[in-house]
């Protein structure tokens, strides 16, 4: 498996709920690019572009999943 496959597929479960991966990291990303913009560091840039770019394959994949209903993608497009 490679690190792309394992980033898009893995999952932290809380309960029956679940979370992924790649929407902690990208939240992190989102923060640390925030604490970056405060300190008017030009590193704050390419760190929110990339955090940006995984919670976006969330939101892709949430809206591309078959086998999710369909209050379910509307929850997560409504939750970015």
């Amino acid at each position: 498996m490679s690190i792309l496959e394992w980033l898009f597929e893995a999952q932290i479960q809380f309960g029956s709920k679940s979370i992924t991966y790649r929407e902690i990291i990208g939240g992190l990303l989102g923060l640390a690019s925030a604490v970056l913009g405060l300190k008017r560091k030009v590193l704050a840039w390419p760190v929110g572009i990339t955090g940006n770019a995984l919670l976006f394959t969330v939101f892709l994949g949430a809206v591309f999943s078959f086998g999710a209903s369909t209050k379910n993608r509307v929850c997560q497009e409504l939750r970015q």
